[in-house]
């Protein structure tokens, strides 16, 4: 058993927001849909001038929604934006977890888990426990193993690709069926 603190560290790299600068900023969707551009303003604009830079490959998640699934790894497109101290940045110990892993490991029922259960309050803003998520044990198999399973998951990945292609196809031919059988229902009556 590991600690989540063993695989990631908390990365809090302050920016002053001046005005006359454009700054990118950072929003996390719920429910595993990633780390996105949420808009450029200009530094006036921005009201917290207190706010914290990321960096591409680090982990990110949303202290109100991460049990949400509000998580992920910001993207290269996002490297120098800024979030505010409801953001958690973490940079992640790739000598504990290949970050190929990790990134299969974020959508695991035992790190949503852990998500959930960091979560304190009495209303629907929640916010995770920062000391109580990164003390939160957690099973990390050994490097070695850690590569087999991602092997093994982007092969079960690749065929539930094939399948949801294969009913989409299925779907767009039943529909063309519908349609030709109603055609035929509704056709005048040859004599």
């Amino acid at each position: 058993m590991k600690r989540i603190g063993d695989i990631l560290t908390r990365n809090k790299t302050q920016v002053e927001v001046e005005d006359g600068t454009s700054y990118k900023q950072v929003t996390i969707r719920t429910n595993y849909k990633g780390v996105v551009l949420r808009g450029t303003q200009d530094g006036s604009t921005i009201l917290t001038k207190n706010q914290f830079a990321v960096s591409a490959r680090q982990f990110i998640l949303s202290r109100i929604d991460a049990r949400n699934g509000a998580f992920g790894i910001i993207p290269e497109e996002l490297e120098g934006a800024i979030v505010t101290n409801d953001f958690l940045a973490f940079d992640i110990n790739e000598e504990e977890v290949e970050r190929e892993f990790f990134n299969v490991f974020l959508q695991s029922p035992v790190f949503l888990e852990a998500c959930i259960k960091a979560s304190r309050g009495n209303t629907n803003r929640k916010r995770v426990d920062e000391d109580f998520f990164l003390n939160y044990q957690v099973n990390l198999p050994p490097l070695a193993e850690q590569a087999a399973i991602v092997e093994r998951v982007e092969a079960l990945m690749t065929a539930c690709r094939m399948l949801e292609a294969e009913i989409e196809h299925a779907r767009s031919h039943a529909a063309l069926l519908h349609q030709a059988v109603l055609k035929e229902a509704f056709a005048p009556a040859s004599t």
